[in-house]
């Protein structure tokens, strides 16, 4: 499947994160093109939706789905691995502690 991104911030996020999965619990990247924001990804068939099976009152089979798809995200690195997707989520873990510290005193609704 060919994906053209049109947020070149996006597109380099998306790039970096399945490089790094190498089609662990994610759809694999064949080849990529930063001139074009281009992705070739490859073709995967569809499953079952997790809502759909909450709603038939599958809770169990749905938990177990999405702990087996987050178990294959885990990727093992050094201490002194950096990747831009590390980089990416170091700069929204900073983002998201700043918001913490800005609003703690205003009860706002993020404890």
């Amino acid at each position: 499947m060919l994906k053209l991104v049109v947020d070149e911030d996006a597109y380099l996020a998306e790039q970096a994160a399945l490089e790094w999965f190498e089609g662990r619990g994610c759809v694999k990247l064949i080849a990529a093109s930063a001139g074009e924001a281009a992705l070739l990804l490859e073709r995967v068939e569809p499953g079952e939706h997790l809502r759909a099976l909450v709603r038939a009152g599958r809770d169990e089979a749905a938990t177990q789905a999405a702990a087996d798809v987050v178990s294959r995200l885990q990727v093992r690195v050094g201490a002194s691995a950096r990747t831009p997707l590390l980089d990416i989520g170091l700069e929204v873990s900073q983002t998201f502690e700043a918001y913490r510290r800005r609003f703690s005193h205003a009860g706002g609704p993020i404890p």
